[in-house]
């Protein structure tokens, strides 16, 4: 079959079916849309045409931008996109159609939700998304995007580009939907567990709401201040919960370090606050995962933990009483002991040029 007349068939497919999902097949289809397959709403290109159709596309894209042949340009790149979501061309001219009105701009927003069931790691079909929804911010719909984004990591887990898509979204929610997303995603973070980007993005959160302008300060502060004391809470539950999880105890010193830097704008009496927070973790520390006492904690969380305290120690040192190195030096020792293991043996290190240099932590 000629590459024009493959053309043909998926142009009848987008203007006359109601797709709601593509993909690549290992072989032609011998049905109404030959070669194509289609079942149930699906499109299925088989990978074979893919090198002659895409060549014959793209020739005719440059021969009909040249004619300014809208209407078919239009159809043109709906059809090298569905193929090949990566080519930037195609998404510029569609943006130049969509300003010059011959294409609406929910129109392409259902072009690409399409396009990600095929290319969910594509920067420029992502970024086209969101260059519709900054020009056109009605057409967002909280519920629609995050449902894309689920669907979009479900296929490719570490896809940084689904994130960044989420990470844009929070720039035009208000406080209500902050706190909102940020209880809602707390909810679903142990299906990210390990994924650094997912709890950086609860952290973006957090920093976005604790900036959010606000008529009464005091009243926003102490709702605030109540916010972050639930998601210590919750953090600490998932570190209890999932066991062994570097991700989280990351994220730990992530959020410790936050709320130290954010001190006078979360608290009245900062540095009696940050008092308070650094003797809650240690205590937690103490109790839960360095206690001989307890023999549930597993070793790599003692390590875990020893790591955290002693960067407490370091980053609290100056809003706090004197960290108690040679305690924190005895039961690194004590861990070396139990476990043989000297990849920490760093840790002592750090204790013994402070101890020994007084170093100016």
């Amino acid at each position: 079959m000629d590459a024009e007349t493959i053309y043909i068939t998926l142009k009848k497919i987008i203007t006359t079916e109601n797709l709601i999902e593509e993909s690549f097949v290992p072989k032609e289809g011998d049905g109404t849309y030959k070669p194509f397959v289609f079942i149930e709403n699906c499109l299925g290109i088989p990978f074979p045409i893919v090198p002659k159709i895409l060549e014959f596309l793209k020739k005719k894209f440059v021969e009909l931008r040249k004619k300014k042949n809208y209407e078919e340009i239009d159809y043109c790149t709906q059809c090298i996109l569905l193929i090949n979501g990566e080519y930037i061309t195609a998404w510029n001219e569609r943006k130049k159609l969509i300003k010059l009105g011959y294409i609406k701009p929910e129109y392409d927003l259902s072009l690409t939700k399409l396009c990600l069931t095929k290319h969910p790691k594509s920067s420029h079909l992502w970024y086209h998304r969101q260059w519709i929804l900054k020009n056109y911010p009605p057409l967002i719909n909280y519920n629609n995007e995050f449902i894309i984004i689920d669907n979009a990591v479900n296929r490719y887990s570490t896809n940084y580009f689904s994130w960044n898509h989420r990470i844009f979204l929070l720039d035009y929610m208000d406080k209500e939907n902050l706190i909102e997303e940020l209880k809602a995603f707390q909810n679903k973070i142990y299906k990210h567990i390990s994924d650094h980007a997912g709890w950086n993005y609860l952290l973006i959160i957090l920093k976005k709401l604790v900036i959010y302008p606000s008529s009464n300060k005091n009243t926003y502060k102490k709702e605030i201040q109540q916010l972050l004391s639930e998601h210590i809470e919750f953090v600490k539950k998932q570190l209890m919960d999932f066991p062994g999880h570097e991700t989280i105890w990351y994220y730990q010193r992530l959020l410790s370090g936050f709320i130290y830097q954010n001190k006078e704008i979360l608290y009245e009496h900062c540095e009696k606050e940050i008092q308070s927070f650094y003797d809650k973790e240690i205590e937690f520390l103490n109790k839960t995962y360095l206690n001989e006492n307890n023999s549930n904690a597993m070793i790599i969380e003692e390590k875990l933990a020893l790591q955290y305290k002693l960067w407490l120690f370091i980053h609290h040192h100056k809003n706090t009483a004197k960290p108690n190195y040679s305690t924190l030096k005895t039961e690194i020792e004590n861990y070396q002991m139990m476990s043989d293991d000297k990849s920490i043996n760093y840790l002592l290190d750090i204790i013994s040029n402070i101890q020994n240099f007084k170093i100016n932590v």
